[in-house]
């Protein structure tokens, strides 16, 4: 299920770069250091590393570049852009922001 776009990891980093306004770099890990980052450092469980291993891999080797309507079809509309994605949700990337915008009670 895809979006209307398919994106490089390169790509992905660059819009987040101009949207946080930091540079975000993609450091292409082999997938043993990605099972050891995923495992050690973010604490996932075993099954997720696994998953997200195989995913990671699938888009690394370029086998996710196929686009599909699924997603218009499940939502009723067309999707939104990843830079539109990473505007909106910019404050998850930028906590600090978000802490200074947020009113008082």
């Amino acid at each position: 299920m895809t979006g209307s776009e398919a994106l490089t990891y390169q790509q992905v980093a660059q819009i987040l770069t101009d949207e946080l306004g930091r540079p975000i770099r993609y450091a292409r890990p082999g997938i043993m250091r990605y099972l050891q980052h995923a495992r050690r450092t973010l604490g996932m469980p075993w099954g997720m590393v696994l998953v997200t291993a195989a995913i990671y891999t699938t888009a690394r080797l370029g086998m996710a570049g196929e686009l599909t309507d699924t997603v218009r079809g499940v939502l009723g509309r067309e999707s939104i852009r990843f830079a539109e994605f990473a505007h909106r949700e910019r404050a998850v990337w930028n906590p600090a922001q978000t802490t200074a915008a947020l009113p008082t009670t």
